[in-house]
């Protein structure tokens, strides 16, 4: 199972980021990285690395399932895969 990364665009509001990494964890997929890069024109962007903790997960589901959340305008990602969940160990 590899980290993929989600880009979220979306309203700042109080404990939207939290929202977010919730949906995530609650979706079967564990959060890897977190970064928050300053934006401007009144929005607030979001990488996020995730990984499901089985393979029976599609990270096209969770990308929907984001997106429907209010404040969210967009979210783009998760294809590509760019590191090992375990560290690189298999089992």
């Amino acid at each position: 199972m590899n980290t993929q990364i989600l880009h979220i665009e979306f309203e700042p509001a109080e404990g939207a980021v939290l929202r977010l990494i919730g949906l995530v964890e609650r979706r079967g997929y564990d959060v890897r990285s977190i970064n928050l890069p300053i934006s401007s024109e009144g929005r607030m962007n979001l990488d996020l690395g995730v990984c499901a903790r089985d393979n029976n997960r599609d990270i096209g589901v969770l990308r929907r399932q984001i997106h429907r959340l209010i404040g969210v305008r967009r979210v783009l990602g998760g294809m590509e895969q760019t590191e090992l969940c375990n560290g690189g160990q298999n089992g």
